[in-house]
């Protein structure tokens, strides 16, 4: 083989490349409404699931947390962290719905727990004031409180070191259905 026959079959591979990346780029256009569709119908299942099992997930923490590939599911299924409100004639939000699972039960362990149950969603609304809404889970139902003293400082800045705002829910990642596999 010539050096010229190296480069072209290079520039054959990137071709071949970049129509692919196009022909994904297309599919996701189209698809996207139906997927999303499917994918909210999925983070609400998961989410029924995770709250009617929490207490396996509670009692097996520290096992699911140290053990691959448990600690590497993803958690999208819980709207985390919202913030959002009106600042000097300015509205602003923000949103992190997305963590591993090593990682919440490492916030639940450092303190992201209300009357020591574990949170998994909290919300602050900033205007003449702050709102804070805590979600979390005691025997198995979700309960949710507005307490605005709450002291969430060092909980949220963990919170936001570790969660993300993933919003590319094409790719492939490891999925709560792990676990439900085991219970």
């Amino acid at each position: 083989m010539t050096y010229e026959d190296y480069i072209q079959q290079y520039k054959n591979y990137e071709n071949q490349i970049n129509n692919l990346i196009n022909q994904r780029e297309k599919f996701k256009r189209e698809n996207s409404e139906e997927f999303n569709q499917l994918f909210s119908q999925k983070c609400e299942n998961d989410k029924k699931w995770f709250i009617e099992h929490f207490d396996y997930i509670w009692n097996h923490r520290d096992y699911l947390k140290n053990k691959s590939p448990f600690n590497q599911i993803i958690i999208e299924f819980l709207k985390l962290y919202n913030i959002g409100g009106l600042m000097a004639g300015v509205g602003f939000n923000g949103e992190l719905n997305s963590i591993y699972l090593k990682d919440l039960i490492n916030l639940w362990n450092e303190g992201f727990i209300y009357n020591n149950f574990p949170i998994i969603e909290y919300k602050k609304i900033i205007h003449n004031g702050q709102q804070k809404y805590i979600t979390y889970i005691e025997n198995n139902n979700l309960k949710t409180i507005r307490d605005d003293n709450f002291n969430d400082t060092n909980i949220v800045e963990k919170l936001k070191n570790v969660a993300m705002n993933n919003q590319n829910h094409w790719t492939t990642h490891t999925t709560i259905d792990i676990l439900k596999g085991l219970n």
